[in-house]
């Protein structure tokens, strides 16, 4: 079985060595050091925790900012089309409109929900972890801003990005304040967030990984 993986010490993914360099440094013809970065730390010239969290910082300040601005068209549109729309003025119709744009049961995709508010009873969790992995979430509505209200007591997360370093790939690793908050959540996995039902899998440490991640978003 090839064991040639390391992990990255900037940002802590783990990256595969190939075999010729691995049986090299194994044989001492050419000793692989503890900097070997991977591919994507290379190419975007970080050599340091503190460079990546940095890089994390300004990406993710950059993609926040690009959704606000994405809803501020929305808004700006939505009000624009409303005005120029004759129905607009029946005060009864744009009365029942706005109410039920405002109703969480009449919108559901619309609203971050907690997938812990119909919970009663916690989920099995006989080895207490408080690790998870969230996934099939809506990545173009799910944020690590409004992720607290969807996973209450959460502590940090681990977020996961596309090729381009800004798009979120709909999965993330978050680390539970406590095992029963980790077994609430577990519990509510299933509940429709933005319109998708929400997966949950206790993740247990492995040893190799470094946790909490140089890149985790803390609350």
């Amino acid at each position: 079985r090839f064991r040639g993986k390391r992990r990255c010490p900037t940002c802590g993914v783990p990256s595969l060595i190939c075999k010729d360099c691995n049986d090299r440094d194994e044989r001492g013809e050419r000793k692989l050091g503890k900097d070997v970065r991977c591919k994507l730390c290379v190419e975007e010239g970080v050599h340091s925790k503190q460079e990546w969290k940095r890089r994390e910082e300004e990406l993710m300040g950059g993609y926040e900012e690009k959704l606000k601005a994405k809803e501020r068209s929305k808004k700006k549109n939505g009000k624009a089309r409303e005005d120029s729309d004759p129905a607009a003025e029946n005060a009864t119709t744009t009365s029942s409109s706005s109410s039920n744009n405002n109703n969480p049961q009449s919108n559901p995709n619309n609203v971050a929900v907690s997938v812990t508010a119909n919970v009663t009873t916690p989920a099995p969790n006989p080895t207490n972890e408080t690790r998870l992995w969230i996934g099939n979430l809506n990545n173009k509505k799910v944020t690590p801003s409004n992720l607290p209200t969807i996973l209450p007591n959460v502590k940090f997360v681990q977020w996961t990005y596309g090729p381009d370093g800004v798009s979120f790939k709909g999965f993330c690793f978050v680390e539970m304040k406590t095992s029963e908050d980790a077994a609430r959540v577990k519990a509510g996995e299933g509940t429709k967030v933005f319109g998708r039902e929400v997966k949950v899998n206790y993740q247990k440490r492995d040893g190799k990984s470094s946790w909490p991640p140089p890149n985790a978003i803390y609350y």
